[in-house]
């Protein structure tokens, strides 16, 4: 059975899935800081160049929703992207192979309901380990 979205989060997913980095323009907030993994994006056009450098690597990746929880001004996914790795990421050079990975991000919206903030924290030592697996040989589970 298929997940029912709130209509806000379907265009945020929609935005990510189609690689719409256009479409971010209205629903972020002009100063939106991202937090991932350790590193900070500040402002819309360093989001757009952090997503875009994922695209780059998996042109064709695909984010699944999980989990959904909203509860007054935040909103959290739980995910999962799946993507064949045709571009340089995480030092790692392409390897032309399928692979996955999951995370948790959380959306902080303003009264206005654009997002200011974005907290993600994503699997990426298994990702960096399907994408070794994949570059020996091995069958890199997705």
């Amino acid at each position: 059975m298929a997940m029912q979205l709130d209509p806000f989060v379907k265009r945020l997913v929609d935005a990510y899935n189609k690689r719409s980095l256009d479409e971010f323009d209205a629903l972020l907030a002009e100063d939106v800081v991202l937090v991932r993994d350790g590193d900070k994006a500040h402002g819309i056009a360093e989001f757009k160049e952090v997503l875009a450098r994922v695209q780059r690597a998996f042109p064709d990746i695909e984010y699944r929703i999980e989990d959904v929880i909203v509860a007054g001004d935040r909103i959290a996914l739980r995910w999962e992207a799946r993507g064949t790795h045709r571009g340089e990421y995480l030092g790692q050079a392409a390897t032309g192979r399928p692979v996955g990975y999951s995370g948790i991000t959380i959306y902080e919206r303003r009264p206005d309901g654009k997002i200011a903030r974005i907290f993600v924290a994503a699997d990426l030592f298994s990702l960096l380990r399907r994408i070794r697996e994949a570059r020996i040989g091995g069958e890199a589970r997705v």
